[in-house]
C-alpha cells in the first residue's frame, strides 16, 4: 500500500509540474480537464491513505466479537466479526463490522435464540446461534469466550474463557445481564 501512496504522490507532481509548465499554451477545457484528473489523484491518494491507516489500526485487533445469524428463512447461519471499525475486502464483502452498525446490536442486545435489527430497508429477523467474544492485542489472541451475553468486564472474560464449569458461567451470566440493563443504553 505505501508504493500506492508513492505513485499516487510521485503522478500529482508531475501532473501539477505539467499543468504549471503548459498552462498558457493550453484551452479552457484542457485545463479544467487536468484540474479534474489532479482532484481525482488527490481522492484516490487520500483514499488509500485512510485505508492504510485504518489496517495498521486493525492489525493489532480486529475485532472483539462474532455473532452467527441466520435468517428467518436460511438454513445456515452466517458469521459476522464486530470490531472497533468496519473493513471491507477488496470484493467489497464486509468482512469486519463496526460496533455500531445495526447489525452489531444484536451481539449487545440479544441472548441466543430469536433476534432482530434495523436496517435502512426495515427489520431484519432470525435467530442467534453463536456469540463469542475475543481478546486480540499485538495480533495475538489472548483468549476467546463462547456466551449467550455480552459479558463487558474484561477480568471475568479471560477467567471465563479459561477454566469455568458451565453453572460458573450461567451465575456469571445472569448478573451480567443484570449488569448490562442497568449500564448499557436501551
Amino acid at each position: 500500500m505505501d508504493t500506492r501512496v508513492k505513485a499516487y504522490a510521485d503522478e500529482y507532481k508531475e501532473s501539477m509540474k505539467y499543468l504549471s509548465e503548459n498552462k498558457t499554451g493550453m484551452d479552457a477545457m484542457e485545463i479544467f480537464s487536468n484540474q479534474t484528473s489532479i482532484s481525482q489523484m488527490v481522492s484516490a491518494g487520500a483514499f488509500t491513505a485512510e485505508r492504510r491507516a485504518k489496517i495498521e489500526k486493525l492489525i493489532d485487533s480486529p475485532y472483539f466479537a462474532r455473532i452467527d445469524f441466520k435468517l428467518a428463512d436460511d438454513n445456515e447461519a452466517d458469521p459476522f466479526y464486530i470490531g472497533r471499525f468496519s473493513f471491507v475486502g477488496n470484493d467489497n464483502h464486509m468482512l469486519i463490522y463496526d460496533w455500531r452498525a445495526p447489525i452489531s446490536s444484536m451481539y449487545y442486545d440479544f441472548e441466543l435464540g430469536p433476534a432482530f435489527y434495523e436496517a435502512p430497508v426495515g427489520m431484519i429477523e432470525g435467530e442467534l446461534t453463536r456469540k463469542r467474544q475475543f481478546k486480540i492485542k499485538n495480533s495475538r489472541m489472548d483468549y476467546a469466550l463462547e456466551s449467550s451475553i455480552s459479558i463487558i468486564d474484561e477480568v471475568l472474560q479471560r477467567e471465563l474463557s479459561h477454566n469455568s464449569d458451565q453453572r460458573m458461567k450461567n451465575i456469571v451470566a445472569t448478573i451480567q445481564k443484570e449488569q448490562n440493563k442497568i449500564f448499557l443504553p436501551s
